[in-house]
């Protein structure tokens, strides 16, 4: 028996996939104030190749920065979608000078974008043994 394959033209898939919008979450920062929130969105397409790249390089350019840093850094925004952090060095000094509190915060952030990129500890330790497998 044959099998019947239907070969789409690049409209149809085009159609059919669609254009990115981002799904976001409101996190609440108590410890600025009462209604006070950073909004975490997904990371588009090209956002989450660099934090993968990043994560496999282990850094950005010049800077050493952890995931979870620099994934803040690309998620974070006020409600109208602009980025906080032109620079993911500057959620770097906000870390440091924060201390235990901007701690608490980044790391709520960081559950944020966890929850919205689907990442889970399975998939994080998934990714690392794929890299470690891979000599290149």
């Amino acid at each position: 028996m044959t099998e019947t394959r239907v070969y789409l033209t690049a409209e149809q898939f085009l159609s059919g996939v669609g254009e990115f919008t981002p799904r976001w979450e409101d996190v609440p920062i108590p410890e600025l104030g009462e209604n006070c929130v950073i909004r975490m969105n997904e990371l588009s397409p090209a956002d989450s190749d660099r934090l993968t790249m990043h994560n496999l390089k282990g850094y950005d350019g010049e800077h050493e920065l952890g995931s979870r840093t620099y994934g803040i850094a690309l998620s974070a925004s006020n409600e109208r979608g602009d980025r906080l952090f032109k620079k993911p060095e500057h959620v770097v000094q906000l870390a440091r000078r924060g201390g235990a509190k901007a701690n608490l915060i980044m790391q709520r952030m960081h559950d944020a974008l966890a929850r919205l990129q689907a990442l889970t500890d399975d998939t994080i330790e998934d990714a690392a043994k794929n890299s470690e497998s891979d000599p290149n």
